[in-house]
């Protein structure tokens, strides 16, 4: 066994270089939920590792693998003797079939444990607006509406809104521009939440793995969607392609930032 000790002598290293840690810079933006500012993984390091160091402390992050095939991410805390501090566990989801998304996934893990573990903070104070989920507003179809509406455009004026197509059986034809996902834990377990753009400045929401992916696939392509409006905004029942269109590609984002 150990000495009681060297544990003593790590956690008030760690304590005592936590007492200077200043917060990283907000160097991001995320785009997804009101444009507000984050720290990028690289801004947690750039600004932690130094004051760790003074200390004699290094940072690492460990994954484990847990039951459902998902990873959940650790900060380890390690001195000059071998003794480690594992703190702030995120579980994180994955699917290795996809090695960029999951690239993507396991930086957002390493962000939040790192802001957890070390008591900063990395993201703008949105009062809890992202996690509430405001409910999306559909385009206004009289162009009067619209014009008065519309944000004044900043550098250039902004693209005409394309209306999505009505067809028969309830489905809406859209042009999917991208899709984003955010990231959480409730008491069922982690759970991920998929976003889908569309030209048309309207926004699908799902929880659905298989239709967020579907999703993925058709970035940049015409799709065929059902989707009702809810408390919850605008939710995405379905997706397909449309007809006359290949299965394209699938396309995703490096570092998808969801607030997280």
């Amino acid at each position: 066994m150990k000495p009681e000790k060297k544990t003593e002598t790590i956690a008030a290293a760690f304590a005592a270089a936590l007492a200077e840690m200043p917060s990283p810079a907000l160097d991001k933006v995320n785009t997804a939920f009101g444009r507000f500012k984050y720290a990028s993984l690289g801004s947690f390091l750039e600004t932690c590792r130094p004051h760790l160091a003074r200390f004699g402390l290094a940072l690492a992050s460990d994954f484990e693998p847990m039951p459902d095939g998902n990873l959940m991410c650790w900060t380890v805390i390690r001195d000059a003797s071998g003794e480690t501090i594992r703190l702030a566990p995120v579980p994180v989801r994955v699917d290795l079939a996809k090695p960029q998304a999951t690239g993507s996934a396991m930086t957002y893990a390493r962000r939040y444990s790192l802001s957890a573990a070390l008591g900063v903070v990395g993201d703008e104070d949105d009062d809890g607006n992202a996690t509430n989920e405001p409910k999306p507003q559909r385009q206004v179809s009289m162009p009067q509406a619209h014009a008065a509406t519309a944000p004044k455009p900043q550098a250039k004026p902004a693209a005409k809104p394309v209306e999505p197509v009505t067809l028969d059986d309830g489905w809406e034809r859209v042009t999917v521009e991208k899709v984003e996902t955010k990231d959480g834990q409730s008491a069922k377990g982690p759970w991920r939440l998929y976003s889908v753009f569309t030209t048309g400045g309207e926004r699908f929401s799902t929880f659905s793995a298989t239709h967020g992916g579907r999703a993925l696939e058709l970035v940049g392509v015409e799709a065929d969607v059902l989707v009702k409006e809810s408390g919850r905004g605008i939710e995405l029942l379905d997706i397909r392609g449309a007809k006359s269109h290949a299965k394209p590609v699938a396309k995703e984002d490096d570092d998808v930032e969801i607030p997280f």
